[in-house]
């Protein structure tokens, strides 16, 4: 698990709302009526998530990207799924070694197929 700096947040239509620092934290005012999240950076998969009205301490899991040769688009997307089923257990990991200061996280994690 790393710290990834100037990670865009975006709203769905892709604006801007904010960037991470260089802690990888970030500061942001959800505009009115927005409940979702993309979050991107270079050479990780953009990251889709709902955000409740009461959540205010966003701690965020990013996947590298992966590149998926010679194989067809629903089997990217069974091994890209099988990856996104293990972000929970990776957020409570980075709980234990006390980088997330929340056992579970307060987001839910939106899976979309390529």
């Amino acid at each position: 698990m790393t710290i990834v700096p100037g990670v865009k947040i975006q709203n769905p239509d892709t604006v801007q709302l904010g960037t991470t620092d260089m802690n990888g934290e970030f500061k942001i005012e959800l505009p009115i009526g927005t409940d979702q999240l993309l979050i991107s950076f270079i050479g990780m998969e953009w990251t889709s998530v709902k955000v409740p009205t009461d959540c205010n301490n966003l701690e965020l899991i990013i996947m590298a990207d992966v590149i998926y040769d010679f194989v067809t688009m629903q089997t990217v997307n069974r091994r890209r799924y099988k990856r996104y089923k293990n972000i929970i257990k990776t957020h409570k990991e980075a709980f234990d070694k006390g980088l997330f200061k929340s056992k579970e996280p307060c987001v839910t994690y939106i899976f979309s197929k390529h």
